[in-house]
């Protein structure tokens, strides 16, 4: 009897051995398929740095968390953080990358993960025109500092009235005593209209260009005839020879006064006292002369202090320039014409320059 019943419970023990090892054995099974189910293969690229790995996160966020991923204001996560995982998923990290532009006298700093030059602008509120200038071209890739400059092209066309000078023209006149001059017709200045454009960059000129021009009113030429006639000199009377050789030797004393002297008369006429001068010369200005008229070739420009204005002389010009010689009328003034100094007027820019300073010797009359 002892016999049975100790088989009886060791059966008892050996069944309740299996049973635990069969609960046992299932549920380790059950564990590793929910282990199996719940775990996921992730690639994550962190701004082009590239990991792979094995989670059983639930969420990007999770995800972010575990790893001490941190993320920047402007920065972007793909999927979002929200985002629930599943097997084999890619979650994508762009950082932003901080690009300046200065434009307008403002500068402004935008963020971006990507794009370019164009977008830059865009993102920070700044429209180019046609004519401004990009310190960059719009299609370069944004990149870490970036900086931008945009300089403003502004254009506006004004218009400029301007005198045209007229031309002297001598004509010779064979019925006019020679040394004479006759102005026949005044000379009128003409007008000329320009159209410029001007280009400002940020509001400061940098260049100015002629775009139009037009002659509202022509000039009209002063006209002067030259006398060529030839005088005819009448023969002396034998009998005033005497008296007008005497004469002329009273009259050809030399006069010590302000380095005056007097020269002697050619067949009884003089020409007066000649005064040592400097002279320069002057060509067409544009403006009339303090007394009114149009400059032309037969004037001088005096200190009215020493040769009155109006006054009449004879110039004596050194050689190579006696071609000069003649009688000139004061009718001008200059500011650097003081004392012993006289400008010659004379019809063009280049013979002013030829002809420099000189000493002439001025005869005054009696």
């Amino acid at each position: 009897m002892e016999s049975d019943s100790s088989g009886i419970l060791g059966n008892k023990y050996l069944l309740g051995f299996l049973i635990t090892l069969i609960v046992v054995t299932g549920s380790t099974v059950g564990f590793a398929q929910y282990v199996e189910d719940v775990k996921k293969s992730i690639i994550l690229d962190d701004n082009g740095d590239v990991i792979e790995f094995v989670t059983m996160e639930n969420t990007v966020e999770d995800i972010l968390k575990k790893y001490n991923i941190d993320l920047g204001p402007h920065d972007k996560v793909e999927p979002s953080k929200e985002t629930k995982l599943k097997k084999h998923d890619k979650i994508t990290i762009r950082r932003a990358i901080a690009a300046t532009v200065m434009a307008d006298n403002d500068i402004k700093t935008v963020y971006l993960t990507e794009g370019t030059v164009d977008d830059v602008l865009k993102k920070a509120g700044v429209i180019v025109g046609d004519d401004d200038i990009v310190s960059h071209s719009l299609d370069t890739p944004l990149s870490p500092g970036l900086f931008v400059t945009v300089n403003r092209i502004d254009k506006e066309i004004i218009t400029e009235k301007s005198p045209i000078p007229f031309k002297e023209v001598v004509k010779d006149n064979d019925k006019l005593e020679s040394g004479k001059k006759a102005v026949v017709q005044e000379g009128e200045q003409g007008e000329l209209e320009k159209k410029i454009m001007i280009v400002y960059r940020d509001g400061e000129e940098i260049s100015r260009e002629l775009v139009e021009e037009n002659i509202l009113k022509e000039p009209k030429d002063r006209i002067i005839e030259n006398g060529t006639k030839k005088k005819v000199v009448a023969k002396p009377k034998p009998s005033n020879r005497a008296s007008t050789s005497k004469a002329v030797a009273t009259k050809s004393t030399p006069s010590k006064t302000n380095n005056a002297t007097t020269l002697a008369s050619r067949g009884g006429s003089s020409r007066g006292t000649a005064v040592n001068f400097r002279a320069t010369a002057y060509t067409h200005t544009g403006n009339r002369t303090c007394t009114g008229i149009w400059p032309y070739v037969g004037i001088i420009a005096v200190d009215p202090r020493v040769i009155p204005l109006n006054t009449k002389v004879y110039i004596e010009f050194p050689k190579g320039w006696e071609h000069l010689n003649g009688y000139y009328k004061a009718a001008d003034t200059g500011g650097a014409i003081k004392g012993n100094i006289v400008d010659v007027f004379l019809e063009t820019e280049h013979q002013c320059r030829q002809f420099g300073r000189r000493q002439v010797k001025i005869y005054f009359n009696r």
